[in-house]
């Protein structure tokens, strides 16, 4: 999608409070709180659609579930959704449409070459962005307008290096995606290095473009040496065509999947040759709580689909925003009551930012097994 991104949509939550226009102003009732302003900028086209979309909604329902219980004081909600597509410069134009509209908050982008992209011009405007998902390293421990909702690459990479050593894979090879290499090559050099620190080896690692038809030439170097699994850093539409692919030249290799291709995507994708993949996920996807168990249906009631992990971490991040918004006294930015007056309250775990912004997350490791994401 090249620069000329048109907005996706204007969304409109609840009554929108009457208001004059004159001379492009308008003019709110002095006794109605004034309106927030919410921008929601996802890649909805592309090779990512299915986090984008499912971060999309996620934040939709958080602003509803907010809007319905009366959390905001009465104030309306106005929602801005734009497409940043799947290249630097759509997500950039996308940002600049963004950034000229003055939201309070824009929750997104989804991968880290978007939110590298998008990220410039809203700060520059002074806009807080909220990342749910971008990991790469060097988006962490910045004081500037980006709150992230996940965990590192460092982290990442650290806990999958630590879980599959001690279940007994002491080698791997590796195949990584070169489109979004900001992310990719973050999460790689974080898991070798923590990898080998265990004693573990790295027998081989090659690149591939998602563009590609075949990646068997890649997958034949990546096999030759006899890996303990094969490690796919890519996200789920990729990773789901790697496992086909795999399984018609090794029908027995263990596969692990970096936390990016954790959508049913995936699985829809891969079918009966993601059976048995491993892959650490963010979320608890068999969580009983009241409030999990409501999200989950109502996403379904909404959607008519299940959520992805995206969806969670984005209602977290639109949550967090709404709750520091309405803590924060005369005067104070929201990136400062972002900043002291959490934790805040998720889905399935308090919301803490340090000091630059960053917020952790739990890990569960899972596997696919008939057809579902499970505990291991």
């Amino acid at each position: 999608m090249k620069s000329g991104v048109k907005a996706i949509a204007w969304v409109a939550v609840g009554a929108v409070v009457a208001a004059l226009t004159a001379g492009g102003l308008v003019l709110w009732n002095s006794s109605t709180p004034a309106p927030v302003r919410i921008g929601i900028l996802g890649e909805m086209t592309g090779r990512s659609t299915d986090i984008g979309i499912a971060m999309r909604n996620g934040v939709l329902i958080a602003i509803d579930e907010y809007k319905t219980k009366g959390l905001l004081k009465g104030a309306e909600v106005e929602v801005l959704v734009r497409d940043a597509g799947d290249t630097r410069e759509s997500a950039e134009q996308a940002a600049r449409e963004l950034a000229a509209a003055r939201p309070l908050v824009v929750v997104g982008p989804v991968s880290t070459v978007t939110v590298e992209a998008a990220f410039p011009p809203l700060d520059a405007a002074g806009i807080v962005v909220m990342a749910p998902v971008a990991s790469a390293l060097h988006l962490s421990g910045r004081d500037d307008q980006l709150f992230r909702g996940n965990w590192t690459t460092s982290e990442n990479g650290s806990n999958y290096a630590r879980h599959y050593f001690d279940a007994g894979i002491q080698t791997v090879s590796v195949v990584i995606n070169l489109n979004n290499r900001a992310f990719t090559d973050s999460w790689f050099t974080e898991f070798r290095s923590a990898y080998e620190a265990l004693g573990g080896k790295v027998l081989a690692h090659e690149y591939f473009d998602s563009a590609d038809s075949s990646l068997e030439g890649v997958l034949q170097k990546l096999l030759a040496p006899k890996p303990a699994a094969l490690v796919l850093i890519a996200n789920a539409s990729d990773a789901g065509r790697l496992a086909q692919q795999t399984r018609k030249l090794n029908a027995d290799v263990p596969l692990i999947a970096s936390a990016w291709a954790a959508t049913t995507h995936l699985i829809q994708q891969g079918g009966k040759a993601v059976e048995g993949l491993r892959i650490v996920q963010n979320v608890f996807r068999d969580d009983t709580s009241v409030a999990y168990q409501s999200f989950i249906a109502t996403y379904h009631e909404r959607f008519n689909r299940e959520p992805e992990y995206i969806s969670i971490l984005s209602y977290d991040m639109a949550a967090a925003a709404l709750q520091a918004h309405m803590r924060r006294t005369d005067g104070m930015g929201l990136k400062q009551a972002l900043l002291t007056h959490g934790p805040f309250d998720g889905l399935q775990q308090k919301i803490r930012f340090n000091a630059t912004g960053d917020n952790g997350r739990a890990a569960y490791f899972m596997v696919v097994r008939d057809g579902r994401f499970v505990r291991e």
